[in-house]
């Protein structure tokens, strides 16, 4: 048995996919002839798709799954923005809101006004070599200052 692509490896009779790459592997076995049969080999192309990161990758904010914080005036409050299950993805990863209570530069949201109690957070991963695009949102609720 031999693959005849950098994508995969075949080990006994286990194919590995290494990448997706082009998007195919060709495949052959062969089996050896005897005195009784002719030997004979044949070749499949496997396909390869990129990968989903779908429910794996997911937004986090203060490396959890949401936040609730307390207004406090002048931009003070702010919130670290992350995020999890990459799976070894190279996609770049950015961050958006679209509620104007909040702000987010690079990794971390500002909160510049109570206003409705909450921001949702979009982080976005952009497609990449072996792995789809995919986003995720989590909500950082904001309570009333004291």
């Amino acid at each position: 048995n031999r693959a005849f692509d950098a994508d995969c490896s075949i080990s006994g009779s286990t194919l590995t996919v290494n990448n997706v790459g082009d998007g195919s592997c060709l495949v052959t076995a062969t089996i050896a002839g005897d005195s009784n049969y002719n030997g004979t080999s044949d070749t499949v192309t496997v396909t390869i798709n990129k990968a989903s990161l779908d429910g794996i990758f997911t937004a986090l904010t203060n490396t959890a799954d949401g936040v609730t914080v307390t207004y406090a005036p002048a931009g003070a409050t702010t919130v670290a923005l992350s995020t999890s299950g990459l799976r070894g993805s190279t996609g770049g990863v950015t961050y958006s809101e679209s509620d104007a209570d909040c702000s987010i530069e690079g990794t971390t949201l500002t909160v510049d006004q109570r206003g409705d109690g909450s921001c949702v957070v979009t982080a976005s991963i952009a497609q990449s070599d072996n792995y789809l695009a995919d986003t995720d949102t989590v909500t950082v609720t904001i309570n009333k200052a004291d």
